[in-house]
């Protein structure tokens, strides 16, 4: 694919672990206030936990991205 500023994907694409970074601090806060909601717990966790999940698998696309497409000797992109 020619004209893709692929140096400028990756560098945008890094920015998400910024974004990634500030949900899972938010789910650490809503985890240690479980036990604030008794009755909501059980759920409660099992939703942040899937969320981290989530959080995971965006981490993983990041890492694959910047692999993919991390500058090599001779490399053009």
């Amino acid at each position: 694919m020619s004209g893709v500023n692929w140096t400028g994907v990756r560098e945008r694409i890094a920015t998400l672990r910024e974004e990634i970074a500030d949900l899972s601090a938010r789910l650490d806060e809503t985890e240690a206030s479980a036990d604030e909601l008794p009755h909501r717990r059980k759920y409660l966790l099992l939703a942040v936990g899937f969320l981290r999940g989530l959080l995971d698998l965006h981490l993983k696309i990041v890492d694959d991205v910047e692999r993919e497409l991390a500058p090599t000797r001779g490399d053009a992109r």
